[in-house]
């Protein structure tokens, strides 16, 4: 385990409680938005990281963990690899800087398992980082036209 995930986590919250995924291993190249059912909140597991770039700039990043994809359920069928997510009941625990062992901070990730997430397919502009807006989630027909 790298030794800063020893001593930092960060959970980054999906607003409004929803990712994106293009398919990978599993399908061709369509991107999905993944969401559990209603306004549900999605927190990713993270470590941050803060360094100097070479300018000498202070920059703060985030890493999201994955992990691989559940043998079944929807996200199986869309890629081999899924982000982690931290329930909110355990926020505290992955929050928490004395939390260092790695079994202990192992069993507070969720391993994407939820049955209950829906994919549906969007269009490309997902997949371009100079687009925002909810547009991007406009679910689309198997044909790509907006429904």
């Amino acid at each position: 385990m790298h030794r800063k995930a020893r001593r930092f986590h960060c959970y980054l919250r999906s607003p409004p409680a929803r990712c994106g995924d293009i398919g990978g291993a599993r399908t061709a190249k369509q991107p999905y938005f993944i969401h559990p059912p209603g306004s549900g909140v999605i927190a990713f597991a993270g470590l941050p990281e803060w360094w100097r770039s070479p300018g000498q700039e202070s920059v703060h990043s985030v890493s999201i963990l994955t992990g691989p994809a559940p043998a079944e359920g929807v996200l199986a069928e869309i890629h081999d690899r899924v982000p982690l997510s931290v329930a909110p009941d355990r926020f505290t625990a992955w929050l928490d800087p004395d939390v260092r062992d790695p079994e202990q901070i192992r069993g507070l990730l969720d391993l994407g398992t939820a049955p209950n997430q829906i994919a549906q397919p969007v269009g490309s502009g997902v997949g371009n980082v100079r687009n925002n807006g909810p547009e991007l989630i406009t679910p689309i027909t198997a044909a790509g036209s907006e429904d």
